[in-house]
């Protein structure tokens, strides 16, 4: 991830240079055309369909009214550095829960998402993404 921040700054620090500056650019030029760029790496999460469900909606502190969502749990093993497995329990908002129902119990995998907020890593399910039986994927 460290490698993805200081390249976005380079092209960031890049465009900016030879926007104002006129000056050269040693990167690529095509990067002039990117003025923000943001890294989104979709990830392949494989795991077992444990749970389908709507969450109720509500409303938040503010008072706010929010909808009721979708959600599926599904039960994936992470490597550990050191050879050991760890399984993890993650709970995902998707589109269409029925698009998971039939998976129920089974092996799957599907196209995710990550972002990092503060210390945690932030699962979601890419817009539009279905579900496959992992023994086709």
């Amino acid at each position: 991830m460290t490698f993805f921040k200081s390249l976005l700054i380079k092209l960031k620090t890049c465009w900016m240079t030879n926007l104002w500056k006129n000056s050269i650019c040693l990167l690529p030029t095509t990067t002039m055309t990117l003025p923000v760029l943001e890294i989104y790496q979709m990830i392949k999460l494989e795991g077992i369909v444990l749970n389908v469900f709507t969450q109720q909606g509500g409303q938040n502190k503010k008072g706010e009214s929010f909808d009721d969502r979708d959600k599926v749990q599904i039960l994936g093993a992470m490597d550990l550095p050191n050879g050991d497995v760890k399984n993890e329990l993650f709970t995902l908002s998707v589109d269409d829960y029925r698009d998971f129902k039939d998976f129920l119990n089974r092996k799957i995998c599907t196209a995710v998402g990550a972002m990092a907020s503060g210390r945690n890593v932030i699962f979601y399910v890419a817009k539009g993404a279905k579900p496959i039986s992992a023994e086709f994927a």
